[in-house]
């Protein structure tokens, strides 16, 4: 992390994430980037991508590494892709094999 990385983290304390039944996942995502460690960056990936979405001459790359479709992110997956919040979907030869084996019948466990 550079100095001017570690000044702007350095800006905002972390402040606990208040639980309420009530609660959106948008909502959630926002109280997250106030947090530390993965949820602070949950947060800002949050943040940087619903600014994508709210612009009109933009291409939005999704790129996957690991076992996505066996972890059970398939549908998820699918979900943005078909709704345009991902235009382009950058992955491994593996995810492509994971992916087939579930169509036709494959279960990940």
């Amino acid at each position: 992390m550079d100095i001017l990385q570690r000044e702007q983290v350095l800006k905002r304390p972390t402040r606990p994430v208040e639980i309420q039944p009530e609660k959106t996942i948008s909502e959630l995502l926002g109280d997250m980037a106030l947090t530390g460690f993965q949820g602070r960056k949950l947060g800002e990936a949050a943040d940087v991508w619903t600014a994508m979405l709210k612009k009109r001459e933009i291409v939005i790359w999704l790129g996957l590494a690991g076992a996505m479709v066996p972890a059970g992110m398939r549908e998820l997956i699918t979900y943005l892709v078909r709704r345009r919040m991902v235009d382009v979907l950058v992955t491994t030869g593996a995810t492509l094999y994971h992916d087939a084996y579930e169509t036709i019948g494959g279960k990940h466990f």
